[in-house]
């Protein structure tokens, strides 16, 4: 019973923060931290999935999301046709530095179980 008051309490806090990203920035927060994790540097599909712990079906229909919204495009890589490099466009840039100084409140678990 503990860890499944641990498991809902966790649940809880992520869906509540999840909210509050989409409300400020119009965005999940896979989106919001993959635009940033482009405007520090990271900008290939593989990468991109690597260090956000996705795979890389799920980090391509993410970027493919975003280019959509018009906040990145992507260029055949020079060498290897079958990669892509990842760019924001200024709107990009805007919302990733936006998301990046966005004051977002974690607040606390509750641990409140019947």
């Amino acid at each position: 019973m503990e860890n499944f008051c641990k498991l809902k309490a966790l649940y809880q806090l992520i869906h509540q923060i999840e909210s509050e990203i989409q409300q400020k920035h119009g965005l999940s927060a896979t989106e919001c931290l993959t635009i940033c994790s482009i405007d520090k540097g990271l900008n290939t599909h593989g990468d991109l999935a690597l260090s956000l712990g996705l795979t890389k079906p799920r980090m391509s229909k993410i970027l493919i999301g975003l280019q959509h919204k018009g906040y990145i495009t992507s260029t055949p890589y020079t060498t290897d046709k079958r990669k892509t490099i990842v760019t924001l466009t200024n709107t990009g840039k805007q919302k990733a530095q936006l998301a990046e100084t966005s004051d977002i409140e974690i607040p606390e678990i509750q641990k409140k179980c019947p």
